[in-house]
């Protein structure tokens, strides 16, 4: 599926996006003809409701839509996504003055409207297309909207077509197609050199794995790593049904990863590009791995499993040993890690760890340029203390019920080597109720951010 821009040399109808107190300004500023007919057809710039004006023989002249009033600090993510679909078929052009954000917002809602899921790929689509606005990159702006229906695609894949083997062959297959270098850790090499990985996935038929993707020559290094758990019944320690049943979304950090990795090889940021990605299914059998089991890291840290259904913290602690080993500049993970975060932030906005202020702040800013909603949390050490075993050096999940998302992110800290240029995005990826230009199911999240902090920061 690819999301594109109408051509700026074919004919193109002016679109205004109106308020309700812009509409009445409109009406002041326009002729007598297009007042009567817009309010003949009940246009009261409700959010999404559009109407045409026509010109003298009948084809489409001008169309106006609604939108929502902003509140302070507040903003209707790609609502420009929703009037698309509503449009009739036709090349349009913004008429608005907009400011360099909403300018690059709009053109992404243009080409996120575009998406298709499942059966919905067989629908009928409006086929109106948004001619880039003056002033924006619409190259990047299609990479970036390529890269989120990927990571869109991965995600919403059922878990029997997502397996580890899938996974691979996508990744190998983003790997091949930008000349990137790919290779695979399984079988005993994977129990030596990423013994936590290994435990949880034997309990699959799909034998887990590391996948490593790595690019450029020159310029920082950015290592970044995704959570690969293709599904997760929550082991010994179960998951209800009705969580369980979303669970094939628990890949979301690979494929988020893997979306950030095709951006910065399409964009050629210049940097060094490392991706580690675990790969395995926390499945059920008799090889499961049970609460009161020691397993030993390759960094020789000792981990008791108190919660079998704490799985994506002991393969991301195994990535991040291996990401020490060299000196990255930066280097970040994501996981859907805990429901603790969903319960501190909800669905859209993603929460962050890191010990580095700048870089925090960075990444704030970043998120809010580009609608990429984004909240630092506090590396609260005191709650370390909640790892604490008699059995090892700590356990793998809380003793308590409180803090389980600051509590993940203490556990992932004890195997990075450079704390200070180590940043962890808890994140969610599903959209429960379609919203503008996110429709129901898996999404990207906290990946623009990022990629707009690395271009600012390394490029």
């Amino acid at each position: 599926m690819q999301p594109e821009f109408a051509s700026g040399n074919s004919p193109v109808i002016p679109l205004t996006l109106l308020s309700d107190y812009e509409l009445a300004v409109w009406f002041r500023s326009t002729s007598e003809w297009n007042r009567r007919w817009v309010q003949a057809n009940g246009f009261a710039a409700k959010p999404d409701e559009i109407v045409t004006l026509p010109d003298k023989s009948g084809r489409v002249a001008k169309v106006l839509a609604g939108r929502p009033v902003e509140k302070a600090g507040t903003g209707v993510r790609f609502h420009l996504a929703s009037v698309m679909q509503k449009l009739p078929t036709g090349n349009y052009r913004l008429s608005n003055d907009l400011g360099p954000e909403d300018r690059d917002e709009s053109a992404l809602a243009a080409l996120l409207s575009q998406y298709r899921s499942g059966a919905s790929r067989d629908t009928q689509e409006s086929g109106a297309l948004l001619v880039a606005p003056e002033g924006s990159n619409p190259g990047r702006l299609r990479i970036i909207a390529e890269s989120e229906f990927m990571i869109r695609d991965m995600i919403n894949a059922p878990a029997s077509s997502m397996t580890p083997d899938r996974l691979e062959a996508d990744i190998r297959s983003l790997a091949e197609e930008q000349s990137a270098e790919f290779s695979v850790i399984s079988g005993t090499e994977l129990a030596d050199r990423c013994p936590l990985t290994f435990a949880v996935g034997r309990s699959s038929e799909h034998e887990p794995r590391l996948l490593e993707l790595n690019w450029g020559t020159s310029g920082p290094l950015v290592t970044l790593i995704g959570k690969g758990v293709c599904f997760d019944t929550g082991g010994l320690n179960m998951k209800p049904g009705r969580t369980m049943a979303l669970m094939k979304k628990d890949m979301a950090g690979a494929a988020v990863t893997a979306g950030l990795c095709r951006a910065i090889m399409r964009l050629g940021l210049p940097i060094r590009l490392r991706s580690l990605i675990p790969v395995a299914e926390n499945s059920v059998s008799g090889r499961s791995i049970r609460p009161g089991d020691v397993l030993l890291s390759k960094c020789g840290v000792s981990v008791e499993i108190t919660n079998t259904d704490a799985e994506g913290r002991l393969l991301l602690a195994d990535a991040l040993s291996l990401a020490g080993e060299s000196e990255s500049d930066l280097t970040i993970s994501f996981a859907t890690l805990t429901g603790a975060a969903r319960v501190a932030l909800g669905p859209q906005v993603v929460p962050f760890y890191t010990a580095c202020d700048h870089l925090a702040g960075v990444l704030t800013e970043a998120g809010r340029k580009v609608r990429d909603p984004l909240w630092r949390m506090p590396l609260w050490e005191p709650y370390g203390a909640m790892l604490n075993s008699d059995m090892a050096d700590m356990a793998n999940s809380p003793s308590s019920g409180f803090a389980g998302s600051i509590v993940g992110a203490l556990f992932l800290h004890q195997f990075v080597s450079q704390p200070e240029k180590f940043v962890h995005f808890d994140i969610y990826c599903w959209q429960g109720e379609s919203a503008p230009g996110i429709p129901k199911g898996g999404c990207g999240q906290a990946g623009r951010a990022v990629l707009e902090a690395i271009q600012e920061t390394m490029c």
